[in-house]
C-alpha cells in the first residue's frame, strides 16, 4: 500500500443525550435515553420499551476493539471474553470524543473515516409505528452527529475531509424523510444512513412510492448507507420458523443468526433495489453496504440474473424493466465493505477492484483493533488495486 488510508467503517459511542440534547419541544419526553437498571451497562429506552436489538449501552461497558477478531477468522472456536476483555468507552476519549478521534487518525495511518452509529442504526423497526416520533428523534440525533463529530466539510482541524459523520434517514414518513435529506445536504452532509430491510415491514425501499425521496437523494448526490443493524428481518421471519419473535441479538438462535443478522438482510434489500428499478429510474445514485460482510455477493449476482431471466416474459416488474442485467446494474451502483475475515480477492473478481472498500469497524469488538492490519488481507492484489480499495473508491465518492 502506498498511500494513505480512508476507513469506511469507523464507528463513536454516543453520549447520553444523543437523542435529547437537540429533541422538538413536544417530542421532549419521547426522546431515546439510557435508562438505569440491573445490568452494568444501562438500557437504552422510548418510555417504558428498550431498543429490543441491543438493549444495553455499550456507552458503558462493551469488549475492547478487536477482542473477537480471532472469533471471526476461525482462529478461536469460541466466542468468549474474559473480563480483561472489556472497557469503558465513556472513559476513551477517541471513542467519544471528535478532537481525540482526530489525534488517533494520525497514530493510526488514516487520512479519513466514514463516522457512523452505534446504537443509533438498531431503534427503527421497534419504534416505526410511531414515525412522528422515531422521525424527531432522528432530527435531534442528526443535531448532535453535527455539532460533536460534522459531517466532513469545514476545517480540517475541526474534521473537515476528515470525520465524515453520517445522519441517519428515514422513510417511514416519506415528507419527513424528504425533508431531512434536503435539511442534512445542505449543510454538507456527504453520505446519509437508511436502515435496511423492507420500509415499516411492509413496502420494498425501491417501490415508486418512494420516488420523491430517491429523487431528492439523486439531486442532492448524497451516498446512501446500508450497515448491519437491527433490519426487522427477525420479527418479520422469526414467528413463521418456530423462534421467538424479538429476542435481543446476544440470544438470537443460529437460524436467526442465518436468516436475519448479515447476509439475508442486506442480499434481501439490495435485490429489492435492482430488481425494483431503482437505478433504472435514478441512474445517478451509488449505494455503500458496509459491516454486511460479501460472502453473498457472487450468489446474490448469479440469483439476481436467473430470477430476471425467467421472469422476462410475464413476470410484474415494480419501478419498470431494468435496463441491462441485474449482476450489471449491481456492479455499477454499489460499492461494499468486506469483513476482515472474507475472501476480498474473490469479491474483486466479482466486482471489479473500482467497488471494492476498505473497513475496519473501530472500535467494535468484531472488527480490527489496528485498522491498517486490513491491508494484510490484500495480498495477491496488485498495488494499484489495494491503493483502490484502501483509499482511492471512497476518495473519489467524496472528492478527496
Amino acid at each position: 500500500m502506498s498511500v494513505r488510508a480512508i476507513d469506511a467503517d469507523n464507528h463513536y459511542y454516543e453520549v447520553d443525550d444523543c437523542f435529547s440534547r437537540h429533541i422538538e419541544a413536544r417530542f421532549a419526553d419521547r426522546a431515546l435515553r439510557p435508562v438505569p437498571g440491573k445490568e452494568p451497562a444501562r438500557k437504552w429506552m422510548l418510555g417504558d420499551r428498550p431498543v429490543s436489538f441491543m438493549p444495553f449501552n455499550a456507552y458503558d461497558q462493551t469488549a475492547a476493539p478487536g477482542a473477537l477478531e480471532k472469533f471471526f477468522t476461525g482462529e478461536e472456536g469460541k466466542q468468549t471474553l474474559g473480563p480483561g476483555d472489556y472497557i469503558r468507552p465513556c472513559e476513551c476519549p477517541p471513542m467519544i470524543e471528535r478532537s481525540a478521534r482526530l489525534r488517533l487518525l494520525d497514530e493510526q495511518g488514516l487520512e479519513a473515516v466514514i463516522q457512523l452509529p452505534t446504537v443509533g442504526m438498531l431503534v427503527e423497526p421497534d419504534f416505526a409505528a410511531q414515525p412522528d416520533v422515531l422521525m424527531a428523534n432522528y432530527r435531534a440525533f442528526n443535531r448532535w452527529v453535527e455539532e460533536d463529530w460534522g459531517f466532513g466539510n469545514g476545517d480540517p482541524a475541526a474534521g473537515g475531509g476528515r470525520i465524515f459523520g453520517v445522519p441517519i434517514v428515514s422513510m417511514v414518513d416519506v415528507d419527513a424523510g424528504v425533508a431531512e435529506v434536503q435539511r442534512v445536504a445542505s449543510l454538507g452532509a456527504r453520505f446519509v444512513l437508511v436502515p435496511i430491510g423492507p420500509v415499516g415491514g411492509e413496502r420494498s425501499p425501491a417501490d415508486p412510492y418512494f420516488d420523491r425521496f430517491w429523487s431528492v437523494i439523486q439531486e442532492t448526490g448524497l451516498i446512501p448507507i446500508y450497515h448491519v443493524g437491527n433490519s426487522g428481518f427477525a420479527q418479520l421471519f422469526s414467528v413463521h420458523w418456530s423462534e421467538e419473535p424479538n429476542p435481543p441479538l446476544m440470544k438470537y438462535s443460529a437460524f436467526q443468526q442465518y436468516t436475519c443478522v448479515v447476509e439475508r438482510p442486506i442480499s434481501d434489500t439490495l435485490a429489492a433495489l435492482v430488481l425494483h428499478n431503482l437505478f433504472g429510474r435514478f441512474p445517478g445514485i451509488r449505494v455503500m453496504s458496509i459491516e454486511n460482510g460479501s460472502s453473498w455477493v457472487p450468489g446474490l449476482l448469479k440469483g439476481m440474473d436467473k430470477a430476471a431471466r425467467m421472469a422476462q416474459a410475464m413476470g410484474r416488474w415494480l419501478g419498470g424493466r431494468l435496463p441491462a442485467a441485474p449482476s450489471e446494474v449491481f456492479r455499477e451502483h454499489v460499492y461494499v465493505v468486506p469483513f476482515h475475515e472474507d475472501d476480498i480477492t474473490g469479491l474483486v473478481d466479482s466486482l471489479g477492484p473500482q467497488r471494492v472498500v476498505f473497513g475496519s469497524d473501530w472500535p467494535h469488538a468484531e472488527g480490527l483493533g489496528t485498522p491498517l492490519d486490513f491491508a494484510k488481507k490484500l495480498h495477491g492484489l496488485d498495488g494499484p488495486t489495494q491503493d483502490r480499495i484502501m483509499r482511492g473508491n471512497v476518495a473519489e465518492l467524496v472528492g478527496l
